[in-house]
C-alpha cells in the first residue's frame, strides 16, 4: 500500500480495487464513498489514490 499510495505505483490499484470490488459486493453495504484528496496532495501523487482504488464500483 506504501508503495502505491505514497510512492505513485499507479499500476498497483488494479490489485488492490479486485479486493475492494469484492469487499463492497460481499458485505452489507448501502453506500461506499470516496474521500476527496487535497490539491496538493493531487499535484504531488498526480492522481487520486482513493478514486482510483474505487474504479468500477458504483
Amino acid at each position: 500500500m506504501q508503495q502505491y499510495k505514497f510512492n505513485g505505483d499507479y499500476k498497483l490499484r488494479k490489485i488492490f480495487n479486485r479486493e475492494l470490488i469484492n469487499l463492497v459486493h460481499t458485505s452489507d453495504m448501502d453506500l461506499v464513498v470516496a474521500v476527496p484528496v487535497s490539491q496538493h496532495t493531487m499535484m504531488t501523487r498526480g492522481f487520486n489514490q482513493v478514486a482510483s482504488l474505487l474504479e468500477g464500483i458504483e
